[in-house]
């Protein structure tokens, strides 16, 4: 097992942190983006970008979603990107489902926390593959 495996393995878990536990907070601070409304189309996106980067709710969880891709792509370089792929994909999917309640969307669906242990069998049997056949 290379040395850095499990600083790896234990970054891209922390990237699917950030990634998805920000999702839905991303989501729900962009609301009333919509009402910004211009003929001119370039405008409009000035006027959109400007709704975002004043909303300091909106902006702190952009930051914390990026904190995730500055650890992804220190990592990545050095790591095996058939792990991190998947890992990072797939967690931020879980960690998307898992803290949607926490700003008001409905908890996850029976199908959705299979799907949730389904992602986990995956992701421990893309580590465990690693970790058996890099002996």
């Amino acid at each position: 097992m290379e040395p850095h495996f499990i600083t790896d393995a234990s970054a891209f878990i922390l990237v699917g942190l950030l990634w998805g536990a920000t999702n839905p907070f991303l989501k729900k601070y962009s609301a009333g983006m919509d009402n910004v409304i211009h003929s001119n189309r370039i405008v409009k996106f000035i006027l959109e970008m400007k709704y975002l980067a004043t909303n300091w709710r909106y902006m702190t969880a952009f930051l914390i979603n990026q904190s995730g891709a500055v650890v992804y792509y220190l990592t990545v370089g050095r790591a095996d990107i058939t792990l991190a792929v998947p890992m990072t994909n797939s967690l931020a999917f879980l960690f998307t489902a898992l803290s949607g309640p926490l700003v008001g969307e409905p908890w996850p669906s029976a199908y959705t926390c299979i799907g949730g242990v389904a992602v986990m069998c995956g992701v421990t049997l893309c580590i465990l593959s690693k970790i058996t056949f890099s002996k």
